[in-house]
């Protein structure tokens, strides 16, 4: 069952073509990963099913009603985004920064409920910085930072967490830190996860269900292993590939870029 479905998108910008007639579902209470080359239109069709993105044609439909239905603070209740980057004031405090996350919920009448309190609390739990509460956001590595953002998303309580590039200038370690966070919503919280990725490992470790985008338009979706193959790395990113097998992990094969391929 779809939570979140893309009809016949289309948005122009001065004249160009951005996305061209998308059409794409994302279950519920899966992961799922959006690919494609630089340029594609993978942040903006983030955006656009975030609700933060306007004037395009289409429609896009959250439980099967239309998102232009809902209030702002109503689809910051039931969608989170995590965008590339976040400003914020660099003397505040993790802490500060994740409460940032209960605005749906508050009025202009009152300050942290006991409730926001105790969902705060939640969410650094479960994105690992409980430790990290007092320090300032700028003491932080980019992981820990990463880490934080996520935390604040979580304090929307949402059921759709929507993620545009998580793993970007982290290390390995980090990469996989968020991964395993990220994975770890999914399974536990029965959170449903639409995330703009790079590395096509990671969509295929972690995401029950991928869609690659290709000059403003869906090139391929579906499962991770039928989808990425070598084929596909080569008609969508001119990247010549092999699939190496390995049988001693839980990982069964590994997509491995080894060239670009000749023009």
């Amino acid at each position: 069952m779809a939570i979140l479905a893309a009809q016949n998108i289309h948005i122009e910008f001065q004249d160009k073509t951005i996305l061209d007639n998308i059409n794409v579902l994302f279950p519920e209470n899966k992961i799922t990963a959006i690919l494609g080359p630089n340029g594609c239109g993978k942040s903006t069709l983030l955006r656009i099913i975030a609700g933060l993105q306007h004037h395009y044609k289409g429609e896009v439909l959250l439980n099967n009603k239309n998102l232009t239905e809902f209030s702002s603070k109503s689809i910051a209740r039931k969608i989170a985004v995590l965008p590339q980057s976040i400003s914020v004031p660099a003397d505040m405090t993790v802490e500060q920064v994740v409460a940032y996350g209960r605005f749906p919920y508050r009025s202009v009448f009152h300050g942290n409920r006991q409730e926001d309190k105790m969902v705060i609390a939640w969410a650094m739990e479960q994105a690992d910085i409980i430790n990290l509460k007092g320090r300032q956001l700028t003491t932080l590595s980019g992981g820990e930072r990463q880490r934080a953002w996520i935390a604040m998303a979580l304090c929307q309580q949402p059921e759709i967490l929507l993620l545009d590039e998580p793993t970007t200038y982290l290390d390995i370690a980090h990469q996989l830190e968020i991964m395993q966070i990220i994975a770890m919503l999914n399974e536990k919280q029965n959170m449903t996860v639409v995330m703009v990725l790079h590395d096509i490992n990671h969509a295929r470790l972690y995401a029950d269900n991928v869609v690659v985008m290709k000059q403003c338009g869906i090139f391929a979706q579906g499962k991770p292993k039928q989808i990425l193959s070598p084929e596909l790395l080569e008609q969508v990113f001119n990247v010549k590939a092999f699939v190496y097998s390995n049988t001693d992990t839980a990982v069964a094969d590994i997509v491995f870029p080894v060239g670009l391929m000749d023009k």
